[in-house]
């Protein structure tokens, strides 16, 4: 799941492969009844990368904000929950079937951080111990 590459990012991210199927669902903000859900690709202690199928994806447009409500299949990362997120950039062509979007975390307690970057450390060390 870990791939640092040569990545000069202020912040560590893992990146997650397709078959892992793990998915993050939002609310809009102002709209907590109204649920989506995303496939994560990666994710960092400051955001997130998401896909979602544009069929499915309301709209979604940059300035957005949505809440983050849970990320599936990864226990590790109980603590997200009901982080305001806002969408950063969004990746949108008339050939994809999917759209690509990034949002930034803007509440994110210290305490998640600190989750997500030890995840993350944890993900990297096994990732080396692997062949």
């Amino acid at each position: 799941m870990f791939d640092s590459g040569d990545d000069r990012r202020r912040f560590k991210r893992i990146f997650f492969p397709e078959q892992s199927k793990v998915q993050a669902f939002f609310s809009y903000q102002g709209n907590g009844s109204h649920l989506m859900s995303a496939t994560v690709l990666n994710l960092s202690e400051t955001g997130i990368g998401l896909t979602v199928r544009k069929k499915t994806s309301n709209g979604i447009l940059a300035g957005d904000k949505l809440v983050l409500k849970e990320i599936s299949s990864l226990p590790q990362l109980f603590a997200l929950r009901d982080i305001i997120s806002e969408i950063r950039w969004v990746l949108n062509h008339d050939f994809l079937d999917h759209i690509g979007f990034g949002c930034e975390f803007l509440n994110a307690p210290a305490a998640v951080k600190t989750q997500i970057r030890r995840f993350i450390t944890i993900e990297e060390i096994l990732a080396e111990d692997s062949p």
